[in-house]
């Protein structure tokens, strides 16, 4: 059979991607999607609430991103093999050379440092935390990368760019 039993998780392995199902009693899973729900919840919240007190904070966010999500896409793909004989993202990972990693490495600082200031630099950096785990655990399992999770790369960090930027001007408006 091609199962492969792991045996009881905790928590946190749900998240961690231990394993690809977790199968639990209809009361645990129902809390565990709910608690889930909760926290999404809490986070769109957040967000909201920190890049609404600034209308000039949620056009640089707005303009900056993007920015962040496409840099993320070229980290992802420098230097990792295509998992696939073919596919439309083929050409990106054979273009995507050490030089436009470093011509979009330096485009993202400046324009983060200038539309963001330190926060564009704080999210950068973690970014580029997220993303390098992300590309080497995904390399990993699949061989390397694909169209799909170059683009799931770079829609995750614009998230955590996002995250980043709330989490500092929420500590420095508490300061």
């Amino acid at each position: 059979s091609g199962l492969n039993f792991h045996g009881n998780v905790e928590g946190d392995d749900i998240y961690k991607g231990t394993v690809d199902v977790v199968v639990c009693d209809g009361f645990v899973g129902n809390s565990v999607l709910k608690a889930s729900e909760g926290v999404a919840t809490m986070i769109v919240s957040f967000l909201r609430q920190e890049f609404s007190r600034n209308p000039w904070r949620k056009l640089s966010a707005l303009l900056a991103m993007p920015v962040l999500g496409r840099w993320a896409q070229v980290h992802a793909t420098v230097g990792r093999p295509y998992a696939r004989e073919q596919g439309t993202a083929k050409a990106f990972v054979e273009g995507a050379t050490r030089a436009a990693w470093w011509v979009a490495t330096v485009t993202t600082l400046l324009i983060a440092a200038a539309v963001m200031g330190p926060a564009g630099l704080a999210a950068v950096a973690v970014v580029w935390a997220a993303v390098t785990v992300y590309a080497r655990r995904v390399t990993a399992w699949l061989g390397g990368v694909t169209g799909d999770t170059i683009g799931a790369g770079g829609e995750g960090a614009e998230v955590i760019a996002a995250l980043t930027w709330a989490a500092f001007f929420h500590v420095r408006g508490a300061a």
